[in-house]
């Protein structure tokens, strides 16, 4: 199974400022344990409109039309999960006007594709540590078992 993820900068001035970067990890979890897949670098296309509007239009609130309309330069990574992981993980490191944010993605692995279970929103915060304690319950891991990154701001 293949997993797109998005790294990008993007500055835009009209209808609202903003200059956002955002980073994002993918993690497999696989019985116990969790771990981080990389992902390889290959460039953004106009045929990644609907995978980037549908994985950024509903937690940043960026669609590829603002991108197209903005100063923008990213990625696609493309990760490739190994064995038969029950939730795949997506951590957006983003920095929005120059503060630092940490969103989670929880996609559940079924027979027909990914299902979203849980994704945090940026306009809609709640502290971290209730955060990392809902993906925590979601995957079945404790948080002691989650990477040491997912507690610090990067």
């Amino acid at each position: 199974m293949k997993i797109k993820s998005y790294d990008f900068k993007l500055k835009l001035y009209d209808p609202k400022n903003m200059d956002i970067d955002v980073k994002t990890l993918v993690y497999s979890v696989v019985d116990d344990e969790i771990s981080e897949i990389k992902g390889s670098d290959e460039p953004i296309t106009l045929d990644d409109f609907i995978d980037f509007d549908r994985e950024f239009s509903n937690n940043i609130l960026i669609t590829f039309t603002d991108a197209i309309h903005g100063e923008f330069k990213g990625v696609r990574k493309t990760h490739v999960v190994e064995g038969k992981p029950r939730f795949i993980l997506k951590v957006y490191l983003i920095r929005l006007n120059g503060e630092k944010h940490r969103l989670y993605r929880v996609l559940r692995i079924k027979d027909s594709g990914l299902e979203d279970i849980y994704m945090d929103r940026l306009y809609e915060p709640k502290p971290e540590k209730t955060r990392i304690e809902n993906v925590s319950k979601i995957i079945g891991l404790p948080p002691s078992k989650l990477p040491f990154s997912l507690g610090s701001k990067s």
